[in-house]
């Protein structure tokens, strides 16, 4: 029976307590439930359905406040209690027998059998695939390639400029050559000059 139906249960039976607590009947005794009351037992006896109803809301509702209670104590003994394992085992060794004393067991170290760990291995496998990932070697082994169409455009870029230096070179060396000679034309002429004078 839910809340719903005792707490209606218990309200509709505030309209027959005060219909028998008022003396409607004119019955002295009335034989109800293989017993016989009067008006003012009959009433009292329907009235203590609607206390028990109250008594049952008290107690859930200290039910629910004992439960809060205890998972919130829970969690934090939960924390001490696993930080003291660990500070135990820390000091005296996972293996020692004041860690059996304390009632904490070492730790457990998973065993797979053989199905469980093939289907580790194929799942591991699975995910390294689907998210694109490699170990070392298999990095190694992957090497970048350039297109044919790029690598000429390249070669035909590099001979290009290539030729372009090569003729600027060329050109500069022809126009400091021509320079000097020019310079060397210009003193011969001059010292010939002077001898002329000279011989004059």
């Amino acid at each position: 029976m839910g809340n719903v139906n005792r707490i209606t249960k218990a309200g509709n039976d505030q309209k027959v307590v005060k219909a028998l607590r008022e003396n409607l009947l004119s019955f002295n005794q009335l034989p109800l439930g293989g017993k016989m009351y009067t008006q003012a037992e009959a009433a009292d006896f329907i009235d203590s359905r609607a206390l028990a109803v109250l008594a049952v809301q008290q107690a859930k509702a200290a039910w629910i406040a004992a439960i809060a209670a205890f998972k919130k104590l829970d969690a934090e003994v939960d924390i001490v209690e696993r930080d003291l394992r660990n500070l135990v085992i820390g000091a005296c060794g996972e293996e020692s027998q004041t860690v059996k004393t304390f009632g904490f067991a070492p730790r457990k170290k998973p065993v797979l059998t053989p199905d469980q760990k093939t289907a580790a291995n194929l799942k591991r496998a699975a995910t390294r695939k689907k998210r694109g990932t490699m170990g070392r070697k298999q990095r190694l082994k992957v090497k970048g390639e350039v297109p044919a169409a790029a690598t000429a455009a390249a070669t035909t870029e590099t001979n290009e400029t290539t030729t372009t230096e090569t003729n600027e070179t060329m050109a500069g060396v022809g126009v400091q050559g021509a320079a000097t000679g020019a310079a060397g034309t210009g003193s011969t002429g001059s010292g010939r000059g002077e001898s002329g004078g000279a011989s004059g």
